[in-house]
């Protein structure tokens, strides 16, 4: 039964991603979904980058989609802030370890964007199906304006 639950959740993920995706493409942004970090150059074990985005004008997005249950309880708030702090084997720390990695060695994104990225024009999102409680703390490795819901998202890129 987790094994069935897990690829359940597993596909709702991607098809969530998948979402981002278009809606990116609607707005005129070139993207590609699940960008293996080893094609960026990266070791294997920072995965992959669930959408990657970018306009021939140099504005480049990392971006990592996380399809939530909306918390309802304080309990459950609680726990969705414990699994994204951004520390050791939680579910944002992957993200910020691709982040750094990309800003570090730009040049492996060339590969799929087609131009020399600039590094100061590379910018990181996580985007969710909900209202999350990680978008009111100032306490992540990433900025909370940078969290936030597809629907209030979208405003954010030009």
């Amino acid at each position: 039964m987790k094994q069935y639950i897990g690829a359940v959740n597993s596909e709702r993920g991607l098809e969530f991603a998948r979402t981002v995706a278009d809606q990116l493409r609607q707005i005129g942004w070139e993207v590609r979904n699940e960008v293996q970090m080893t094609e960026l150059g990266a070791p294997a074990e920072l995965g992959d980058v669930d959408v990657l985005a970018w306009k021939p004008t140099g504005e480049i997005q990392i971006i990592e989609c996380k399809r939530l249950q909306l918390a309802r309880t304080v309990a459950e708030v609680a726990e969705i802030c414990r699994r994204f702090r951004g520390e050791a084997k939680d579910e944002l720390y992957k993200h910020i370890q691709r982040i750094n990695w990309i800003k570090g060695s730009p040049l492996g994104l060339q590969r799929v964007v087609g131009y020399s990225p600039d590094p100061d024009r590379i910018d990181d999102r996580l985007v969710t199906n909900t209202h999350v409680p990680m978008m009111y703390l100032s306490s992540l490795p990433i900025r909370p304006d940078k969290i936030g819901p597809l629907s209030s998202t979208l405003s954010y890129f030009p």
